[in-house]
């Protein structure tokens, strides 16, 4: 993906769908990370420092919350097309 290689993709389980379909949240352009894979990242925890690798014009958050199919996880919602972008704050 053109985020860089810092992103940051979190999957939220608590708000499975229905369907079986898991949301995401991705972050990217980070300038570091301080979490790894499997680690559980709780409300209020920093787990990344803004900045501007891959495909960016300057420093920013970029954050998107994805619908998935169940058993994709990480860089395979990359992969397949069977993710979509749904409305965060529907969520919140």
């Amino acid at each position: 993906s053109g985020f860089g290689a810092n992103t940051v993709i979190m999957a939220h389980p608590e708000t499975a769908q229905k369907d079986g379909k898991i949301v995401y949240s991705i972050f990217g352009h980070n300038d570091s990370v301080s979490v790894a894979n499997g680690d559980v990242i709780n409300k209020g925890d920093s787990f990344a420092t803004v900045g501007s690798e891959g495909r960016s014009t300057g420093p920013h958050l970029h954050w998107e919350t994805r619908l998935a199919e169940p058993g994709l996880a990480g860089k395979d919602i990359f992969k397949h097309e069977v993710s979509m972008t749904v409305n965060p704050l529907k969520f919140c």
